[in-house]
C-alpha cells in the first residue's frame, strides 16, 4: 500500500501485516471434530506444522477478555477456573492427553505475558501521561480495563519489577536466537 503526501510530492511506504489471527478454519470445524498434535516424551508439542495452529489457537484464547480476565497482574493470578475453561477449550478442538496440560496452561501463561508486553509497548510506552494514554486506548479493550492496566503499569512495584527485568535482560552478552 502507498500512501501519497498531497501537496509536497513524497511518498512513503507502510508495510502491510497479517493482522490478529483469527483461526478460521479452527471455529468452521464440525461439532466433534478435532485435530491432532504430536507430542514429545515430556509432553511438549513437536512443532512440525501442525503445532503452530495450536499455540495460534491458544494465543486467541488468552486474547479473549471473555475467556480470561486482564484486570490480573500476571498468570499467577488467574483463577483455576479460568484456567480449567482454557483447558477446555483447547480440548474441544484438539485431541489432547491429560498429561500435556501442565505444557499447555505454562504456554497460555507465556503468551498471556507475551500479549500483554506487546500491549504495553505500543499502547503505553510511547506516551508520557495518563490522559495522552487513555487517549490511546487498544480498539479491543473496553474502557474499564485500559484504565485499570494504566494504574497497574504506573505503580511503583510494576515499575520496580519492570525495571529489574530490563537490568537482566541488558546483562546477556549472548542473544536469543534460537526458535
Amino acid at each position: 500500500m502507498k500512501i501519497i503526501s498531497l501537496g509536497f510530492g513524497s511518498s512513503s511506504s507502510k508495510k502491510r501485516t497479517c493482522g490478529l489471527t483469527r483461526n478460521l478454519d479452527l471455529l468452521s470445524m464440525k461439532p466433534g471434530e478435532k485435530k491432532t498434535t504430536r507430542f514429545n516424551t515430556r509432553g511438549q508439542v513437536v512443532y512440525d506444522g501442525k503445532g503452530e495452529r495450536l499455540s495460534s489457537y491458544m494465543g486467541t484464547l488468552v486474547r479473549s477478555q471473555y475467556n480470561v480476565p486482564i484486570q490480573v497482574q500476571d498468570w499467577n493470578h488467574v483463577s483455576e477456573d479460568v484456567k480449567e475453561k482454557i483447558w477446555a477449550l483447547v480440548l474441544e478442538k484438539y485431541e489432547l492427553e491429560e498429561t500435556c496440560k501442565s505444557y499447555i496452561l505454562q504456554c497460555c501463561g507465556n503468551l498471556f505475558r507475551s500479549y500483554r508486553n506487546k500491549m504495553k509497548a505500543k499502547y503505553y510506552n510511547p506516551y508520557n501521561t495518563n490522559e495522552k494514554r487513555l487517549c490511546h486506548r487498544p480498539p479491543h479493550l473496553s474502557d474499564d480495563d485500559w484504565r485499570w492496566l494504566i494504574h497497574f503499569w504506573g505503580t511503583p512495584e510494576a515499575k520496580d519489577i519492570s525495571n529489574k527485568n530490563k537490568a537482566n535482560r541488558a546483562k546477556q552478552v549472548i542473544k536469543h536466537t534460537s526458535g
